[in-house]
């Protein structure tokens, strides 16, 4: 039955019922078998959902978010407010916008809004250990922000480390 269910991934025929897949497995098998199989087999577009679990995601954006608070949280930027709070993080520029960073768990990515770019969302790759966005241009949050923030403070920002 379970390689009926790996053949035919929308329904699942068990004692004479028509399941999905999901439910199969989660009947089946217990969370961690569920997670490896669906990670490894039923992978959406983006790579990220095939890769890292969310509780890596979550260590992820942690990092990512301390990096940006200890860079920016520095008294010689001329910020007029630097606020995090519950995955979202508000940086106002004097006169030059507000930049919001916020870690949407639901769908495993990072968002920013950007007075000068927009908004944008990232996923994490694992093989470049960076995180790009899905746009077309697939820029790196990292590069995205260091440019952003150079040209608007008018100096390089120095993050104090690469994400």
């Amino acid at each position: 039955a379970f390689m009926a269910a790996l053949r035919e991934p929308r329904k699942v025929l068990r004692r004479g019922r028509t399941r999905n897949l999901s439910m199969y497995l989660r009947a089946q098998y217990r969370p961690k078998m569920y997670q490896e199989i669906k990670l490894n087999q039923f992978c959406g577009k983006r790579s990220f959902a095939c890769v890292i679990t969310p509780d890596e995601f979550d260590k992820r954006v942690d990092a990512l978010m301390d990096i940006l608070e200890d860079t920016l949280d520095d008294d010689s930027l001329p910020t007029d407010d630097l606020e995090y709070s519950s995955g979202v993080m508000s940086l106002v520029l004097k006169d030059k916008g507000v930049w919001i960073i916020n870690k949407h768990s639901a769908s495993g990515q990072v968002w920013l809004s950007s007075p000068v770019s927009g908004p944008s969302k990232f996923d994490y790759v694992p093989e470049k250990e960076k995180w790009i966005s899905e746009r077309e241009d697939k820029r790196e949050l990292y590069e995205l922000l260091d440019t952003e923030l150079s040209e608007a403070i008018g100096r390089p920002i120095g993050f104090v480390e690469e994400f």
